[in-house]
């Protein structure tokens, strides 16, 4: 396995690390709270999985881009396309 490899999932990481604090202080802001299903009177908020995609979606974008246009090996390009491409179906038949 390319090194490289491991640099995108630690950036797919790394941008839902970040961007989930600023999600939940956001959605709270606005109103997009929901009550835990776990706890009692407990407000958590919702929609946090599109940090996950964001993450998940920009390190496959990148991954892509450095196979195609650095390394020039285009046989993976497909497959990886499909994936965004699913995970983008996915969040107009979930909402």
């Amino acid at each position: 396995m390319p090194p490289w490899l491991l640099l995108l999932a630690l950036c797919s990481f790394a941008i839902t690390f970040i961007t989930l604090p600023t999600w939940i202080h956001r959605a709270g802001s606005t109103g997009l709270m929901g009550k835990d299903v776990h706890k009692k009177n407990i407000q958590v908020a919702e929609l946090g999985g599109i940090t996950v995609v964001l993450g998940v979606v920009v390190s496959l974008l990148l991954f892509i881009g450095l196979e195609t246009f650095y390394f020039g090996n285009d046989t993976l390009n497909i497959s990886f396309s499909s994936c965004c491409n699913s995970f983008n179906s996915y969040h107009h038949w979930d909402d």
